[in-house]
Parts: C-alpha cells; sequence; structure tokens
C-alpha cells in the first residue's frame, strides 16, 4: 500500500482530500465510509500544520496506509512538538455555548468517527493511526 508525502501547508489539504477520496472510491468505499475517513483525515491534518509546527520550515507529514483484513489503517506520521489527541479532554457538547471551550471538536469527531485510534511517539515522531472497518 502506499506511502505518501505533504509539505505541512494548509495549501496542500484540498490535495491530500482529493487523493483519498480517489484512493478510497477505486477501492470500492461507500460514498459514507469515504465521507467519514476523509472527514477524519482532514481533522488530523489540519490540526497538525497549525499546531504541531512552531517555526515555518517545511515540514511534511507523511501518511501510510494499509488494508489489511476488513480493516484500513492510516498513521499519521510528523515530526512536529509531541501531541497525543488521544489524551484530550472531550468537549461537554450538551453545556451552554457560552460555556464550552475553544477547540477540541474536531479530535472529539475523529475519535467518533473511528473505530480505533492509537498515539505513540517514536523516534522524534508523533504516529497516530486510525483504523477503519472496512464496511465497504
Amino acid at each position: 500500500m502506499p506511502t505518501i508525502q505533504w509539505i505541512a501547508d494548509l495549501k496542500n489539504v484540498p490535495l491530500i482530500r482529493d487523493f483519498f477520496y480517489k484512493f478510497l472510491a477505486e477501492r470500492g468505499y461507500s460514498k459514507d465510509n469515504i465521507n467519514k475517513i476523509c472527514l477524519s483525515l482532514e481533522e488530523i491534518i489540519v490540526n497538525i500544520i497549525s499546531y504541531a509546527f512552531p517555526e515555518d520550515k517545511n515540514d511534511e507529514i507523511m501518511i501510510e496506509i494499509l488494508e489489511k483484513d476488513a480493516n484500513l489503517t492510516i498513521e499519521v506520521i510528523d515530526q512536529g512538538i509531541p501531541f497525543n489527541p488521544i489524551d484530550t479532554k472531550d468537549p461537554d457538547i450538551n453545556a451552554p455555548l457560552e460555556e464550552r471551550r475553544i477547540g477540541g471538536l474536531g479530535i472529539f469527531f475523529v475519535k467518533q468517527l473511528t473505530d480505533e485510534l492509537i498515539y505513540e511517539r517514536r523516534e522524534n515522531k508523533n504516529i497516530l493511526t486510525l483504523v477503519f472497518k472496512k464496511g465497504i
């Protein structure tokens, strides 16, 4: 399965999204699953680009794709500052708007949309693994 690298720039987000739409459609994934996977991936990519790199120096994001058994596994790898999104506190979506803290909804949605979310820090890299049951 492919490994893809992009410069961590918001201008590349539509390119990444388009690549995944085409890649998943060619493999027979349903439109609903494609949208779920692409939304999750886009949220993670935008967060990495926005927060992982304190200096603008053309850092890269690497994405590895693996289809095995009934699972689609996507590893998103960056060399940004350490950040484990799994440890973030979920927002209280039932609280009145004026009491809600800003941020955190994207990661909350990713947690809801993935079947499994795994984080590890290895060799100065953030590795976030998103697992989806294929369910074409």
